[in-house]
């Protein structure tokens, strides 16, 4: 399948789409009431979409019938791929556009309004596991704007919440969806972890639209975002200070403290020491430089204080983490 015959299946009407732009539309009523509020019943929607394999399930939004609210046991990313659709969620009603996401937490209660025959919305229906343990897993270490973002889905997606990514100007979002959507619809041989890797790539690529979001959203508390911040001790982790950092961005240091503790939940020196680490880990298992050259690089003149911290963050020494990322 290419990008032609993706749009073309996209577009077809399925049976369901014809007879709901006839007017013969799903009868809700049948589904489990599971709350009323505001004199809106809430349905349950668990049925039996294809969650194999603990991997998520793609499917096509129907067009010509709005979804009244409803709850469902996995993780809901809907994505826009063309035209535009109403969200209600939680009462607050958003509107997607082409190319933007929405992530949507299990047992949330959420509503889609009317798409027409040009809004076209793509559905991932994802395991909460599958995105706890198979993805988080993979960015947990990758970077502190990963690790933000982490904890940022983890506080928000607490059975009651969603994020919304502004992704319309991403590149790359596009191409990575499209070949999900052409893998999954046109299976390879090895499709599960063609498209494993694919979903890995869509999630990475909205960390960084999470990150842009966050610079242009200022703190609701302040005048300050916290992302160019964490850039910047990522990019001067070697020999910057709390004091430096502050200066840099003309605000108080014991302020920066707060700001730091309270959006990351660490503290400037555990920032530093991620930074630090993450950046030992690489240079151990892609170099060949010595233990006490990578102590150096990293910004620790003494190699007994790095073997230390070293081992508190990974459990071994840095001999041993090298041996065991080179297989021996």
């Amino acid at each position: 399948m290419n990008i032609q015959t993706l749009n073309k299946h996209l577009s077809t009407l399925t049976l369901h789409e014809q007879q709901y732009r006839e007017g013969k539309f799903y009868d809700f009523s049948k589904l489990e009431i599971v709350d009323v509020i505001e004199n809106q019943n809430i349905y349950r929607m668990d049925v039996s979409y294809n969650l194999t394999n603990n991997m998520f399930s793609v499917k096509k939004n129907s067009r010509f019938q709005p979804v009244p609210p409803h709850v469902h046991s996995w993780v809901e990313i809907n994505y826009m791929y063309s035209g535009s659709c109403e969200q209600m969620i939680n009462g607050k009603s958003l509107i997607l556009h082409t190319g933007e996401i929405i992530l949507i937490d299990c047992e949330t209660v959420h509503a889609i309004g009317y798409t027409g025959e040009n809004d076209i919305m793509i559905n991932l229906l994802i395991p909460k596991d599958y995105l706890n343990n198979t993805f988080l897993s993979r960015l947990s270490s990758d970077s502190l704007i990963s690790r933000f973002f982490i904890n940022a889905m983890n506080s928000k997606t607490d059975h009651n919440s969603f994020i919304v990514f502004h992704s319309s100007h991403s590149r790359r979002l596009p191409v990575f969806m499209n070949e999900l959507l052409c893998e999954y619809y046109s299976p390879s041989m090895n499709s599960a972890e063609i498209l494993d890797h694919l979903f890995s790539l869509v999630v990475s690529e909205l960390v960084n639209v999470f990150g842009h979001d966050m610079s242009n959203n200022l703190d609701k508390n302040s005048s300050f975002s916290i992302i160019p911040v964490l850039k910047y001790i990522e990019s001067n982790y070697q020999t910057s200070t709390l004091e430096k950092t502050a200066a840099f961005f003309n605000i108080n240091p014991n302020y920066l403290t707060t700001l730091l503790k309270r959006q990351t939940g660490h503290s400037y020196k555990e920032l530093i020491l991620m930074s630090k680490m993450k950046a030992a880990q690489k240079l151990l298992s892609c170099t060949r430089l010595s233990v006490k050259e990578v102590a150096l690089h990293v910004g620790y003149d003494n190699l007994t204080f790095f073997y230390r911290k070293f081992q508190e963050y990974y459990h071994c020494t840095p001999n041993e983490y090298r041996r065991k990322k080179n297989g021996e």
